[in-house]
């Protein structure tokens, strides 16, 4: 039997419509989980933002970003390159009560990325007048030297800005690496830069995440005002915060081949990326750094620095706050599908969101377009006075002790007591392979 062509054309249209109708419900069920766990952890208090960015509880179940649609991005816009080098942006933040240091690890084997990575970050998010220190493998002292000199003849300005921290580590992407450039960078930081230039914080991530600081700092502001004065002390007294991806803690060394077996909230801990350090914390891990724990952890746990800090400052029993609203691009998709689907996933960067993981993947992910949908000088998205009741649920505060619980402590101690060698907490202390 034919089938007529006018018979064809209507089931490829039908196809057609049943393929993005699929497309369209794929997308919302990706949305939904990703509200979902947010909506769970936020369970007992509920939060709208509105329109003047005050904060107010509802009694909605679900989250609601009602100003996030405003400025959605324009899907298929082609949009010239912009220059990295012209004058950065005025990133002025008045009225800052803490000196806080911004550090990333990088690598210089492609220059171009090094640029939209560092000199983006530059332009943008680092306050004004305030150094960005990039930790780079002394293989890369020559090269960074030449670098220096071609954009000190573009952007003097954009050029001092940039403080190198050199140290010896492999060179990769995975395990030894990344945990190597934090651990020495960190201690490198501390010994030429922290106490000189009384740094009162210190920030530390990979060179890809976009910080809104003028958010950043409201929230660091606000923070003891919504916790209890309980928390509020430890607050000061010496823990750190995590701006990581997890906004709510995880199973130790959840992420490659091993997990916690005991899955109480006692051995979960936030992944850190980024982490934020206050000087007692610094004060407290530098030995641990020196011995070598951070890299140890990681390669016991076969993971990345983000997952083996949350390890080693957990063995530290280190008191945290996790901000909720760190995103991560390379979670979401591919960049194709991510790209087609950006209208819809901009209601999850709403106007608290504070970081941007895998900002300059491409052209269309800049620094700079996040930039100009997140900055705003005229608005304060978290007003310390208004701040509800339950709004310590909302920073997700945790004062753990897990590790004391463990053969290695059993054994050894706290890791505050170790001053000659560290201690390795093995993965036959708390997890199984999957």
């Amino acid at each position: 039997m034919k089938i007529s062509r006018k018979s064809r054309s209507g089931s490829s249209i039908s196809i057609i419509i049943c393929s993005y109708a699929i497309l369209l419900l794929l997308d919302f069920q990706t949305a939904s989980n990703l509200s979902k766990e947010y909506n769970e952890y936020l369970s007992t208090a509920t939060f709208v933002w509105k329109t003047n960015n005050s904060l107010s509880i509802s009694n909605n179940s679900s989250i609601e970003n009602i100003t996030a649609t405003n400025e959605q991005i324009k899907v298929g816009k082609k949009e010239p390159l912009q220059d990295i080098f012209s004058a950065s942006y005025d990133n002025n933040i008045p009225g800052r009560q803490n000196k806080t240091a911004f550090i990333a690890f990088s690598y210089m084997g492609n220059i171009t990325k090094f640029n939209r990575m560092i000199l983006s970050a530059v332009k943008t998010w680092i306050p004004k007048n305030e150094v960005y220190y990039v930790v780079l493998n002394h293989q890369w002292n020559q090269t960074f030297s030449n670098w220096k000199n071609d954009v000190m003849q573009k952007n003097e300005t954009m050029a001092n800005m940039i403080q190198p921290i050199f140290v010896d580590c492999p060179e990769s992407q995975r395990v030894e690496s990344p945990c190597c450039k934090q651990e020495k960078g960190l201690i490198e930081f501390y010994d030429n830069y922290f106490h000189d230039r009384n740094y009162d914080w210190v920030y530390f991530a990979d060179d890809d995440m976009f910080i809104n600081t003028k958010l950043l700092f409201e929230y660091m502001e606000a923070l003891p005002y919504g916790l209890t004065p309980e928390h509020a002390m430890l607050i000061d007294n010496g823990p750190f915060l995590l701006l990581s991806e997890g906004y709510r803690p995880r199973p130790l060394g959840d992420k490659r081949k091993h997990t916690c077996e005991k899955r109480d909230v006692s051995f979960q801990y936030p992944w850190g990326q980024p982490v934020m350090y206050n000087r007692q914390a610094m004060n407290k891990i530098i030995a641990g750094l020196r011995l070598g724990g951070l890299v140890k952890q990681c390669l016991e746990y076969d993971v990345n620095h983000d997952v083996g800090n949350a390890i080693f400052h957990w063995m530290y029993s280190l008191p945290y706050a996790s901000f909720p609203r760190t995103m991560n691009l390379k979670l979401m998709g591919g960049l194709d599908d991510l790209k087609s689907k950006m209208e819809q996933k901009m209601n999850f960067f709403r106007d608290d969101t504070v970081g941007i993981h895998g900002i300059d993947i491409q052209d269309y992910f800049s620094q700079e377009r996040f930039w100009s949908l997140r900055h705003n000088d005229s608005i304060r998205v978290f007003d310390k006075e208004k701040l509800p009741p339950k709004a310590e649920v909302y920073f997700g505060f945790g004062n753990v002790s897990g590790f004391h619980s463990t053969d290695t402590f059993s054994l050894y101690g706290s890791p505050d007591e170790w001053r000659e060698k560290w201690h390795t907490m093995n993965r036959s202390d708390c997890i199984k392979k999957r």
